[in-house]
């Protein structure tokens, strides 16, 4: 099974790297009897009130970037792909309000 994130990560995707699991749900992948914290992620979470730069509180436990994939290789290894930013190709072309809204209507 694919997992995959939007341009904005709004469904987010958790995944232990260690135990190969993956899931919507982060309860799902913490292997709870020999929970870690992860240093810097925990610091992170503390900083700024949330999980960010695909790390989490939780050793080994990460979560896929916005415009994102994972899904398990004929290995059973994680494998997770970066796609491109669709919001890239916008970069540029929008200089005013109304570039916006024509975007938005078309």
């Amino acid at each position: 099974m694919e997992f995959k994130t939007d341009w904005l990560a709004s469904n987010p995707v958790f995944y232990n790297e260690q135990s190969q699991k993956i899931s919507h749900n982060i309860n799902d992948v913490i292997d709870w009897p020999n929970l870690e914290f992860h240093p810097e992620g925990f610091n992170n979470y503390l900083e700024f009130g949330y999980s960010v730069f695909g790390q989490t509180p939780i050793k080994n436990v990460r979560f896929l970037r916005h415009s994102s994939s994972a899904g398990l290789d004929e290995n059973g290894v994680i494998k997770v792909v970066e796609h491109p930013d669709p919001v890239e190709k916008y970069i540029g072309k929008i200089s005013n309000e109304s570039d916006v809204y024509d975007l938005l209507v078309s």
